[in-house]
């Protein structure tokens, strides 16, 4: 078994992890304000493979709600789990599963949240703002996905994404043939389940990209350019040498 879980305080500088089946090269950085400080990133990323399935999550906590780096994590660890256990079922009535799977998991986020200590030498009053917070819960942005080599030599996909985290597919020579919509109005609320529109899914039973690319809000340099990774390592650097940087994520996916 092949995975990597992101450690909300450190950084994982641009790794790469070949398996039978799939290219990975994934990074994680926090912002340059979180590093000096201490802080956790507000971001999350895992992945797990598996005799030719791979499940993976990118999650983007909400800052304006009670420690969204918590809902990120949280989140992302449900979803992969929950994805490697499905069957062929996930690839018919994917949309619907999903979609019924986030609202089961708001019991038990509550509790989870719930138990998140407050930073206890925070001073009093904005202590008090977490914990009414804490009362409408922690969210967060998400995309996640599964992909299942075949015996045929084939892929197929299933992937859900809410948020701003940014989908990409590309074909073997390079060109783009997809770029998800970004609808920062949808996002996942360990209160209130799946807040905004429906999640966006793509399920695919024969894959017809050759790369996948994902990455958070921090990475925005990347936008609409022509993706390798000379243009990661340099959208990395000057994304996170400015002062208001924001934490960097990304899994680059080759079939």
């Amino acid at each position: 078994m092949n995975g990597f879980k992101s450690n909300q305080r450190k950084e994982e500088e641009l790794s790469f992890l070949n398996t039978d089946f799939f290219q990975l090269c994934y990074g994680f950085y926090r912002a340059r304000e979180t590093m000096e400080n201490g802080e956790k990133s507000q971001d999350y990323l895992v992945f797990q493979e598996e005799n030719g399935t791979l499940a993976f999550a990118l999650c983007d906590g909400v800052s304006l709600s009670f420690y969204g780096d918590a809902a990120a994590k949280f989140l992302g660890d449900k979803l992969v789990a929950w994805l490697m256990k499905q069957g062929e079922i996930l690839f018919e009535e994917g949309k619907a599963l999903f979609h019924a799977y986030l609202e089961t998991l708001t019991e038990e986020a509550t509790k989870h949240i719930e138990a998140v200590p407050v930073n206890s030498h925070l001073p009093e009053l904005v202590k008090s703002v977490l914990e009414e917070k804490r009362n409408n819960g922690s969210e967060a942005m998400f995309v996640c996905g599964r992909i299942d080599a075949l015996s045929n030599g084939l892929y197929r996909l299933f992937l859900s994404s809410g948020g701003d985290i940014r989908v990409r597919f590309f074909l073997d020579n390079g060109e783009e043939v997809y770029q998800s919509k970004l609808e920062t109005g949808v996002r996942w609320s360990t209160k209130r389940g799946l807040i905004g529109e429906k999640a966006n899914i793509v399920i695919e039973k024969s894959c017809a990209f050759h790369k996948l690319l994902l990455y958070s809000d921090g990475l925005a340099l990347l936008d609409e350019k022509e993706i390798g990774s000379d243009e990661i390592k340099e959208a990395i650097s000057q994304s996170l040498a400015t002062p208001e940087s924001d934490d960097v994520s990304l899994l680059e996916i080759t079939l």
